[in-house]
């Protein structure tokens, strides 16, 4: 690249200050960002009582002469620059204790004017490049986590005789996990959970392009209903052969229920479900067939209908929940997790979901959680 420094001094003709064969040798010694030869760096040179902070766009670097009167060191306006650009102060010795009082807490490299002024510069390019960097991939996260929860539903659909919620909880900033509602036109609600492998932003970007997929096949234009069994088995192709090189795998489940039969079926692609009875019967949704994005041509089966009654659940997790590991080494456990939904079918499906990730949290009380979370709760009522 063609790295791009501005220098802001109090007299730009000044010959005791870094010469621009000085700021290009260090460039050259830093590297990335910074590789270019030497005569390719773009170097300007601005008075600072002249300096807007306009004057930074498109910079790479900005190296300013510090003065204790300058209006161009104030840090109101060099704090502007921090989340954009790496910022290198030069103060002089007898300004030294002022300038790191100023800056001393904030982003900006401060270093002393000396005889071996060319190794601090080189010492300080590498961290303030290193801290840029940090930041900007901080900043990449955040936005990847607000796009992340954009693509899962913001509310629960309003069913007659279902109440439904759904929670995540990634183990990163952004992770594997994902859920979704699909209506359809003969009356009929399809839920969906899914859990691509690993998790943080490899498993984000593979869970986005699964999650596509099934949604292309819920959702296509026209759809009185849809086989569960067909969607796994297209959605499976389609990762099988996109991934060939670094494979896509990915666990998921699809529920489908009937409002005006109050019964369900569902297939599974190595994940499993629970259907906890007002009874207190459990029965286990078992998957219909293997883990998506292995083979191409795999077929999955769908099973049911089951009739539901009120005050029957239906549980859908991925094994965050379960594997949750507390500081001991002990795993929270199937059982904990079922015996949480079952403490009062009374209650909303929300507050269950709310208080099954506060049990798993305090379960695991200081260890760092492993894996990503994601449930989705159906509950029938009168």
């Amino acid at each position: 690249m063609n790295p791009r420094v501005l220098v802001i001094q109090h007299d730009p003709l000044d010959d005791d200050f870094l010469d621009d064969a000085t700021i290009r040798n260090c460039l050259t010694h830093v590297g990335t960002p910074y590789v270019a030869a030497e005569e390719d760096c773009d170097i300007e040179r601005i008075r600072s009582d002249r300096f807007e902070v306009r004057d930074c766009c498109g910079r790479d670097l900005v190296i300013f002469e510090y003065s204790d009167s300058s209006r161009s060191t104030d840090r109101a306006r060099m704090g502007h620059l921090l989340s954009d650009v790496p910022v290198i102060l030069v103060v002089d010795e007898k300004h030294r204790h002022a300038a790191e009082a100023t800056y001393g807490e904030s982003d900006i490299d401060v270093i002393v004017r000396t005889s071996d002024l060319e190794s601090r510069l080189i010492d300080s390019l590498i961290r303030a490049t290193m801290r840029h960097q940090l930041s900007q991939n901080v900043r990449e996260l955040a936005r990847a986590e607000l796009v992340q929860r954009a693509m899962l539903p913001a509310a629960a659909p309003e069913i007659p005789g279902l109440d439904v919620a759904a929670r995540n909880l990634p183990a990163e900033i952004v992770g594997g996990d994902f859920f979704d509602y699909a209506p359809m036109k003969d009356n009929s609600n399809c839920f969906l959970i899914g859990d691509v492998t690993g998790h943080g932003l490899n498993a984000a970007l593979r869970m986005a392009e699964a999650q596509a997929y099934f949604r292309t096949f819920l959702r296509y234009p026209g759809a009185e209903s849809v086989e569960l069994g067909a969607v796994l088995h297209r959605v499976n192709g389609l990762l099988a052969a996109s991934c060939s090189e670094i494979p896509l795998l990915a666990t998921a489940m699809l529920v489908s229920f009937s409002v005006s039969t109050r019964s369900f079926v569902w297939a599974g692609a190595g994940h499993q479900g629970y259907l906890l009875r007002a009874t207190g019967e459990i029965e286990p949704l078992h998957s219909t067939g293997p883990v998506l994005g292995c083979v191409e041509e795999t077929e999955y089966s769908t099973i049911g209908p089951r009739r539901l009654t009120t005050g029957d659940t239906i549980l859908m997790t991925t094994d965050g929940i379960a594997e949750t590991c507390s500081r001991h080494v002990q795993l929270f456990g199937r059982n904990r997790m079922l015996d949480c939904i079952r403490q009062d079918r009374q209650e909303s499906a929300a507050a269950t979901l709310d208080r099954l990730f506060q049990q798993a949290q305090d379960f695991r009380g200081s260890a760092p959680q492993k894996d990503d979370m994601t449930a989705v709760l159906i509950r029938v009522r009168d």
